[in-house]
């Protein structure tokens, strides 16, 4: 089974923890911080399996601001951001098909 732990603006940190937990077992890490500087490069350098980046949601604020101001309705409370898996879904599932492969042979 592998296991997911969650790594946050320390994966080197994090990645020698999983490793030590694990007796060895070199177990994917995920990050939350997909800033091009931070969490992207950390996937790059491959100390990340995959991140998250949540764009700016500003334009979406004044949209709805304008719209509330326009229609003189009360936008819903709660309003969802959707996130973005960096490397893509698709990829990171070919990787893991790949690795179950070659596991299989």
């Amino acid at each position: 089974m592998t296991a997911w732990p969650w790594a946050h603006e320390r994966p080197s940190r994090s990645y020698l923890t999983a490793r030590r937990g694990n007796a060895g077992y070199a177990c994917p890490l995920l990050g939350c911080d997909g800033l091009p500087k931070t969490g992207q490069a950390w996937v790059k350098r491959g100390l990340l399996a995959a991140t998250i980046f949540v764009g700016p949601n500003t334009g979406q604020a004044l949209d709805m601001l304008v719209q509330a101001l326009q229609t003189g309705t009360v936008p819903r409370e709660n309003t969802l951001t959707a996130p973005l898996s960096i490397p893509p879904l698709d990829v990171l599932a070919a990787g893991q098909a790949e690795k179950a492969r070659l596991l299989s042979v």
